[in-house]
Formats: C-alpha cells, structure tokens, sequence
C-alpha cells in the first residue's frame, strides 16, 4: 500500500525520515520517481489515515482489541532480529501483562520513538536481548521493577512525565541514559533501588527532577554522571562503590550541588579504591563543603535547643528575659556555625587545599605588615625606650615574617599596646596556619 502523506502524520514518522532512520519494519517513507514523499506501510492504514493502527493511536474499543492482537503477534513472531514497536503510540492503560499471560520478549524489543499515553509497564517482564526506549515519550511512570533485561537497557533521549519505578531491575549489560529527562512533572521518585547493572551505567547530561534513589544498588565497571543536573536528593546508602573504570560527576552542577553529598562520597571512595588520591581529595573537599550546607540548619536548631534548656530555670514573668536569651543563643549558634565554615572551609580547605592555606598566610603577613609600618609599632628596644621609632616598610615586613613563624630574634620589639596585641594575634594564627599547612601537605602528598 502506498499513498501521499496526509497532514495528520505524526512528527516521529517525519523525523525519523529526515534523520535517515525507518519506522519499524512496517512503516516507512520514502521518495518515488518524481521526488515527492511517499508512505509505504504492511498493515491495513487506519481508517482515512495513511498510517496503521500501532502507529496511528486507539480511537475507539474496537481499536484497542485490534492493537492488543498486533502486539501479542509482534511478541510471538520469531523472524526478524528484534521485536518491533519502533513509534507505536500505546494507549493510555495498556499494560505489558494480563492475568494469565506476561509479556516475554525473547529478542531485542525495540521502543525507538514510542510515545506511551500512560504508565509504560515492563513489571517483572523478561528480555531475551536488549531493550530500547530511546527518544521514547511516556506521559505517565516509567515501569521496570523487577524486570530482567539479559542485555542492556537503553532510555537515552527518552522523556518521563511521571516516576521512575526501577526497582530491583537486572541488566546483563551496561545501561545508558544519556541526555533522558526523568520525573519532568516533579512528581515522584526516580527508583534504581536495589537495581544490578552488569556493565556500566551512564547517565551524561541527564535531568534529575526529583529525587534520585540508588541505595543498594550495584554496577560491574563505571558510573557517569557528567553534565547531570539534579532538583532533588541524591541516596546512595549500601550502594557498593564501581571496582575499577570511572565515577564521572560533573565540575559544577547547575542546580542546587549541595545536595549530592552522597555522589561526592561515593566518587571519593571510587577513586580511593583505584590510587588516584588527588581526585580522592578533590572529591573529599567537595562533600564537606557541601555536608556542610545539609547539616547548617540542624546545627542552628541545636543551638536555639541548648539555649532555650538553659533559660528554662527563669520564671514565667520573665517571659521577656527568657527570649531575649534565647535569641542571643540563636545569633550565637549561627555566628559559631559560620565562624567553623570560614575557618575549616574558606581558611584550611577541609586540609585538602595547601596553596589556599598558603594564600591565606600571605595575606595575614601582609596586613601585619601594614598595620606595623602604618601605625609606626615595631623598632628596637632603644628605639622604643627613647620613643624614636624610625619608620621602614622593610622592617615592619621582616618582623612580621619573623612573628609569623614564631621565631623571635629579638633584635625588634612591638611597642606596648597595639603593637603587641597584633604581634601575638599574628603569632597566634602563624603557628595554626603552619600546622595546617603541613597536615595538608602530609594528606595530599604522603599518601600511600
């Protein structure tokens, strides 16, 4: 059968035209002899359609006995290499499965470019070979749990409305899921919980719109998730870390990072595992800096906590006392957080940044050096006594050097005051900054 294309053929089958791929082994298009585009299809088209009933879409009861009696054929057919539903667009409540009959795919089953009105529902269902969703269009929840896929799976491109129920998923091979939109609705969870990927499973430049649940799950070689972006909470608890090949996570992610501390985990635990102790420490950096961000609030409420405990000896007509009290307590705790952020963070770098360490003492070194010379407070003990402090910019630098590091020569003196709380103030943080320093030296670079 052939015919001019209508004006209601669906944007897959043009598409898959212009990309010079077929719809199936049973729809395609093509040009005739003067050039124009012609469809060509095996089945019977579907009423004034020129497409047929799978990739036309049920319009009526009847058509929905029709298109379960094409499906169960495609599934009992055993020539051909795969089992064909490339661009089918499957109703709103077909299931893969009835009560006296699961749907067994004993080949390749191929969901290029399908569109499903509903839940795609693969539950418990069994694959010979692969499984295709690529570029695939489901409208409802996405459907695997407990399916047994003996090749791999692949949903790259592919397009969830709804949940991902992947659940206790089994695949012989890798999974890929390059590029695919989960959850776009925001609804649900994207569940790989318990999932077994017998390869390596890539999710590169993937949308994450919820959660992402990947607890107890396990992948033979890689995990890629580079230029993923993720709305919701990452959870890998009891997931076995990949033995060997690569944890790609992206250099910034584009929506809220703070909430992948348990990918930053898992990747320093990869690269630990594989030697390469300088990404393991990059990857360590990363998740206390952002552990820190989970954990700030619980830290503030532990504060309000503690300092309403320790007011609740007052009695009740000193209602106002009490919360003033208990507001002091609530800046206290956040000043404490904050000053434990700038000086485990933006100061010691989590004792994983040595150069950050070494900036830092250099600009301490050269405001001392400042505040000496501008204020006229370091000379010699003659100096001093006769209070004819000659001003130097050499001499305020040296003896700030000289501070820093504790030395104390002796030959200059602080003048009483000012002088000596900045001279002891430097001293003080010389000798932390040095210890840093050399703990972060010994981490980075004393490895075994």
């Amino acid at each position: 059968m052939s015919s001019e294309i209508p004006a209601d053929v669906p944007k897959v089958l043009y598409q898959a035209y212009r990309n010079r791929r077929k719809l199936g082994h049973c729809c395609h298009l093509r040009k005739d002899v003067v050039g124009s585009l012609v469809f060509h299809c095996k089945r019977p088209a579907h009423e004034e359609s020129a497409l047929c009933l799978p990739h036309k879409g049920i319009t009526s009861a009847e058509d929905a006995d029709t298109f379960w009696q094409y499906f169960k054929e495609q599934i009992e057919d055993d020539k051909g290499d795969f089992h064909d539903f490339i661009g089918w667009q499957f109703p709103e409540h077909f299931t893969f499965r009835t009560e006296r009959w699961e749907a067994v795919f004993r080949k390749d089953a191929d969901f290029t470019d399908a569109h499903f009105a509903g839940d795609a529902f693969f539950f418990n269902a069994r694959f010979g070979g692969h499984l295709y969703l690529s570029r695939a269009i489901v409208d409802g929840a996405l459907v695997l749990e407990k399916a047994d896929i003996a090749g791999r799976l692949n949903i790259s491109d592919c397009v969830v409305r709804g949940a991902v129920r992947c659940s206790f998923l089994t695949t012989g091979k890798s999974l890929h899921a390059w590029g695919a939109r989960f959850a776009t609705e925001g609804k649900g969870r994207v569940s790989f919980y318990g999932a077994r990927i017998g390869d390596h499973a890539g999710f590169k430049g993937a949308e994450f719109h919820t959660d992402l649940d990947f607890r107890d799950g396990e992948i033979a070689r890689k995990l890629n998730f580079q230029n993923a972006q993720f709305k919701g909470f990452v959870y890998l608890e009891g997931m076995a870390p990949p033995p060997s090949g690569m944890f790609d996570l992206p250099e910034a992610m584009k929506v809220e990072p703070r909430k992948c501390v348990e990918l930053y985990r898992m990747a320093k635990q990869v690269y630990t595992n594989m030697g390469q102790y300088d990404r393991a420490g990059d990857y360590h950096y990363k998740e206390r800096r952002e552990g820190w961000y989970a954990e700030r609030n619980s830290r503030i409420g532990k504060a309000i906590k503690k300092s309403k405990s320790m007011v609740n000896w007052l009695p009740g007509k000193h209602l106002c006392l009490r919360k003033c009290l208990a507001r002091v307590g609530y800046t206290f705790g956040r000043m404490s957080t904050r000053f434990t952020k700038i000086l485990a963070d933006d100061i010691l770098g989590y004792f994983e940044k040595p150069w950050r360490i070494a900036g830092r003492s250099a600009l301490l070194i050269g405001a001392c050096t400042v505040l000496f010379w501008a204020f006229n407070l370091v000379g010699t003990n003659v100096d001093i006594m006769a209070h004819n402090i000659r001003r130097d910019f050499w001499q305020a630098l040296y003896f700030s050097v000289v501070t820093f590091t504790t030395l104390g020569f002796g030959d200059l003196q602080p003048t009483v005051g000012l002088g000596w709380f900045i001279a002891g103030s430097e001293a003080l943080l010389g000798a932390f900054l040095i210890a840093g320093f050399l703990v972060t030296l010994a981490r980075r670079w004393g490895r075994a």
